[in-house]
């Protein structure tokens, strides 16, 4: 692509993307004359993906979020031990964003019908650099908490804690 051209890289659960919904927002992007896609990475590709998709947002110049009920419902996993791939892209979008404020962040949910895929293009021809970023973020967040807080260390600590409140508790009933 040309010098003028911007990548634009994306943040989606496949559940979100059914029926070519993605394809229809990533070709608004491609017929606006300064934007050009990241090229999406194959499903189920190998245990490098999260750099590979790190490697497209550090080389872009901004993000389009599909902030639809699979990735609401994908957020929500409260299994410590297991990853959330669009909570780690959400992680390396807020950085980005905190590092180059010029970086644009475009949130959509495409179940609401004024965020369908001409929203994309009508937020990037008026230069928005961010689009519904802040509920977006409060939610991310929110739920980034909720996964540290069921950390294995904090289960552990509170587990230490607990066994010995009951310890003291017992002792404390022998005693009286």
């Amino acid at each position: 692509h040309s010098q003028d051209e911007k990548d634009m890289q994306n943040s989606f659960m496949s559940k979100d993307a059914r029926q070519l919904l993605l394809e229809s927002y990533r070709d608004q992007v491609r017929q606006l004359d300064e934007w050009t896609m990241v090229i999406l990475i194959e499903p189920f590709v190998s245990s490098d993906w999260f750099k590979r998709w790190q490697k497209g947002l550090d080389g872009s110049d901004g993000v389009l979020v599909l902030f639809g009920k699979g990735y609401k419902e994908s957020c929500k996993t409260l299994n410590p031990f297991k990853q959330v791939p669009v909570l780690m892209e959400a992680e390396s979008i807020l950085e980005r964003k905190k590092n180059d404020p010029e970086f644009t962040v475009i949130i959509l949910d495409p179940e609401k019908a004024d965020e369908r895929c001409m929203a994309i293009s009508s937020a990037l021809e008026t230069g928005d650099k961010e689009l519904n970023m802040r509920k977006w973020t409060q939610f991310v967040r929110w739920h980034m908490a909720c996964r540290c807080l069921l950390s294995p260390q904090v289960v552990m600590v509170c587990a230490i804690v607990f066994s010995a409140l009951l310890y003291q508790l017992a002792f404390a009933s022998r005693s009286a």
